[in-house]
């Protein structure tokens, strides 16, 4: 299955309200500014990942299985680079200690190749790894064009 991306048009409204002993007339949803924006549909697991990588119970594949809900989210550039997408995607699709890690990575993509940058051992990270990895993979590998995703040490 591969990634949905479409255009979505947002208007922003000004809205004006006259109270009692005001002659101001009411202007109602007056478009005043238009922007372009992409969404972004990526996939989730409505499981909570504990039950899976807990420390004592460790199934990555067994959660990955898991990821199959569809969500979209609309996203302010229109016309994002390659890298800019699968960092928008990450994003969306993790959550906890995964995104926060992910945010702070630029991530490289070259030839259908996203590489993603090492990450260094904390307390707990074989844990939120356990998770995070089936997240970004099920949800990079659905970008058009993107083949293989590589986690460097």
């Amino acid at each position: 299955m591969k990634m949905k991306i479409g255009k979505v048009v947002l208007v922003s409204s000004l809205v004006i309200l006259s109270g009692a002993g005001c002659s101001a007339p009411q202007a109602n949803r007056q478009p005043t500014q238009k922007s372009e924006t992409s969404t972004i549909t990526y996939l989730i697991s409505k499981e909570d990942p504990a039950k899976y990588c807990n420390g004592a119970d460790m199934d990555s594949a067994g959660y990955k299985n898991t990821i199959t809900t569809e969500a979209t989210i609309a996203t302010l550039a229109a016309d994002m680079t390659e890298a800019a997408l699968v960092k928008n995607t990450i994003i969306a699709a993790t959550t906890g200690m995964c995104r926060d890690v992910m945010k702070q990575f630029d991530f490289k993509v070259a030839s259908g190749t996203v590489y993603i940058p090492p990450i260094e051992g904390w307390a707990g990270v074989s844990i939120v790894m356990c998770s995070c990895k089936p997240q970004v993979e099920v949800n990079v590998l659905r970008i058009p064009g993107i083949k293989q995703v590589i986690w460097e040490k």
